[in-house]
């Protein structure tokens, strides 16, 4: 057999791993820093709503800040600004500042019906405070199975 000084050498060489995506729940501290920057931006949404529907008829304004009228807003814009949000990117306005993201509690995509249903049970009294336990998971993540996690892609090293 000869030699070919043309051919490529051989070597039994095992491809390199790719680190595994590391998915951790979100901490304390950063689902309390998502409430304080979704209420900036639940708040932002409804002043803007609110001078859209002041410029086309201030008679609807003005039924819309009293009574009844003014819960229903208020459940119109926190819908507006958490479900379609939350349903379509996984994530708010807080979840994107602090680099956290939804999903379901297996890991998947949370779905239409569970964004919902964590959106609704977020109206009970001090809800928003149950996830301040050791392990942060409030009452509307474990109601509608979903997750806040960490967007890490790596372990850290």
């Amino acid at each position: 057999m000869q030699h070919d000084p043309y051919v490529p050498p051989r070597a039994d060489v095992d491809p390199v791993p790719v680190p595994p995506r590391v998915e951790q729940l979100a901490s304390g501290a950063q689902r309390f820093l998502n409430l304080l920057i979704d209420l900036v931006g639940y708040y932002g949404l409804a002043i803007v709503i609110e001078a859209i529907i002041l410029l086309a008829d201030r008679r609807l304004m003005a039924l819309l800040l009293e009574g009844p009228g003014a819960y229903l807003f208020a459940w119109a814009v926190y819908l507006l600004y958490y479900v379609p949000s939350e349903t379509l990117f996984g994530r708010t306005l807080g979840k994107l500042i602090t680099r956290t993201r939804t999903v379901s509690a297996s890991g998947a995509t949370a779905s239409f019906a569970q964004i919902l249903g964590r959106t609704m049970t977020r109206w009970m009294p001090f809800e928003a405070l149950t996830f301040l336990r050791s392990q942060p998971i409030g009452l509307h993540d474990k109601w509608s199975g979903t997750r806040v996690v960490s967007n890490r892609l790596y372990p850290e090293t």
